[in-house]
């Protein structure tokens, strides 16, 4: 060792006579040669005996599986058939198949879609749902699905409805989504035309003019079963039309007997030959048509509960009056709904028992002078005028109607002035007993307001407070106001107008809800509260001694800050339930 923990190793001189030493680079010798040559042979040969076995175990492994699998499968079937037999043992699978088909009935009645699943459970109730074809009979046309399996669902629907005579059919084909076509919607349209003698209900909503187009075309025939054809738009926002395919001018369905609603929104509807013996009735049309067909359709159903029209108006070279003797009575006809089409027609028209009116884009004279009309000529029940796209800049000076308990605005141009003749009543004098006053709408109880942005706080608060009064010469004892003066306003509700904060809306909800259960008592001018243990007794109006009488346990005066309001010193007592 030539030093301390590092040995230095001396090869022997077998092993230098055997192999060629490290770093030489010598071909080895024809005795290395064959030594390498016999290993790698050995070696091969060790491991083509070993690919055999690990075939041999591959093999087994795979025989293994295979058995695996199938004592798996073994035992799947015999739990299978153990549920079997014992479902077998079940009243339920007892039950007639008239009795299942009843109850998958009431299944199909909560849900359209039921009847899709309920014949997919097993292979006894898929024979009880295809034997009994009314169960299949609402039809609605899956547009959630792609445009192939829309056709393929459809025809299998038809199908399965056998030959059924009350088909209700629904269709909803809005360009919300890329799945809507107008060639797919012709296909699904072909196939339930084909049906149109079983139809019961139809019901198609579309943005789309080639749809409705398609739709009147297709829908030709008689159809003894139908009793409700509606032909209608979409809410959807932002709709859009596309007008590729000609319009269709005249309606071919026909005769339809049994029809009773009806909804068109097309110009051919002076075409149709079923407008009649209807109870409801939509005419939309952008085109102007005659007046003498509009009556002739009127006169042809008398017992008409509701009516839409939105149809355009001459007024000029076509008036509505025009050939008209006597009015018109729709005796049934209890909602109107329209644009300035209902305006022009009702003074020739008497409705008894009119109660909602909805009118759309139309001048605030046009609508007071035609309601007063209505009120001379027929004196409707009328308690709901709902207006839309509006304008009402000025009073309701002359306006007669008297039932009117609610009035709603959407989308509509109200100006202050409108409330403010709400709020105070118009001077009148009587010939020998005394002065009155007479209010605009003296049974207003619901103000509803949408996204109307001309109308400021002001005007409301005038309004609610003078219509809930709270003074004691304004008020009965049971909370009602007096003879004369107008029914209190119940509710006010206020949403997305412009000029108006949220928290003035929950003033007026608070201030609406806390005028039932108080009374302002008057005290007396010099300042003395004549409030006694025995009871409370107003000083000072003439005639309100009787006002409250009670116990002073049912009373509890508020805070001292509170307790005088105004110039009036007026002492706010609330009471409890049950003190009058």
């Amino acid at each position: 060792m030539s030093d301390r923990g590092h040995p230095t190793r001396q090869s022997s001189p077998a092993s230098s006579s055997s192999s060629p030493p490290r770093g030489f680079n010598t071909p080895p010798n024809p005795k290395q040669r064959t030594m390498a040559k016999d290993s790698i042979l050995a070696r091969q040969i060790h491991l083509s005996a070993l690919d055999m076995q690990v075939a041999a175990a591959h093999a087994a492994v795979i025989a293994a599986q295979e058995r695996h699998h199938s004592l798996l499968a073994q035992r799947a079937n015999l739990r299978a058939q153990i549920c079997r037999d014992k479902n077998r043992l079940q009243p339920a699978l007892y039950l007639p198949v008239e009795t299942l088909a009843e109850i998958f009935a009431y299944c199909v009645a909560e849900d359209v879609h039921a009847m899709w699943k309920l014949s997919s459970v097993c292979v006894d109730w898929r024979i009880a749902a295809l034997e009994y074809p009314r169960l299949w009979c609402r039809i609605i046309v899956p547009t959630h699905l792609p445009i192939p399996d829309q056709v393929r669902i459809t025809r299998l629907w038809v199908e399965r409805t056998s030959t059924v005579e009350a088909l209700d059919i629904r269709y909803r084909a809005v360009e919300e989504s890329t799945r809507c076509s107008t060639a797919t919607f012709e296909e699904i349209m072909t196939i339930l035309a084909s049906q149109v003698s079983r139809w019961r209900h139809f019901d198609l909503e579309t943005n789309l003019d080639d749809c409705v187009h398609i739709c009147i075309r297709l829908s030709s025939g008689p159809a003894p079963n139908l009793e409700t054809f509606l032909v209608r738009e979409s809410d959807a926002p932002a709709a859009r039309r596309n007008r590729r395919l000609l319009p269709c001018k005249t309606l071919t369905l026909g005769p339809a007997p049994n029809l009773k609603h009806v909804a068109l929104h097309t110009s051919a509807w002076p075409t149709a030959t079923f407008l009649s013996g209807l109870t409801t009735l939509t005419l939309v049309s952008g085109r102007i048509k005659r007046m003498v067909d509009l009556w002739r359709v009127l006169d042809g159903c008398p017992h008409l509960e509701r009516l839409t029209l939105r149809l355009p108006v001459d007024h000029d070279f076509d008036p509505p009056g025009r050939g008209r003797i006597m009015p018109l009575k729709l005796g049934r006809l209890h909602s109107l709904s329209g644009n300035a089409v209902v305006l022009a027609l009702l003074p020739y028209l008497l409705v008894p028992i009119l109660e909602v009116l909805q009118v759309n884009d139309v001048d605030a004279f046009m609508l007071m002078r035609t309601l007063n009309v209505l009120d001379l000529r027929s004196n409707p029940p009328l308690h709901t005028l709902r207006l839309r796209n509006c304008r009402l800049v000025s009073g309701t000076t002359g306006l007669s109607l008297k039932s009117i308990k609610r009035l709603e605005f959407y989308d509509s141009e109200v100006d202050d002035n409108f409330f403010l003749s709400l709020s105070m009543p118009t001077a009148g004098t009587s010939s020998w007993i005394r002065p009155y006053r007479t209010w605009a709408l003296p049974s207003l109880e619901v103000v509803v307001l949408r996204r109307a942005h001309y109308v400021r706080e002001e005007a409301l608060r005038r309004l609610v407070e003078a219509r809930n009064p709270t003074t004691p010469n304004a008020m009965c004892p049971g909370g009602a106001p007096a003879v004369g003066l107008p029914a209190r306003v119940k509710m006010v509700d206020v949403r997305d107008c412009r000029r108006i904060r949220p928290q003035f809306a929950e003033w007026i909800q608070e201030r609406l809800g806390r005028v039932s259960d108080r009374f302002h008592i008057p005290c007396s001018t010099s300042g003395e509260h004549n409030c006694t243990g025995s009871g409370l007794r107003p000083l000072g109006a003439a005639g309100s001694s009787a006002l409250l009488s009670t116990d002073a346990a049912h009373l509890h005066l508020t805070n001292e800050d509170e307790s005088f309001q105004d110039q009036d010193e007026e002492l706010i007592v609330e009471l409890e339930s049950g003190a009058i």
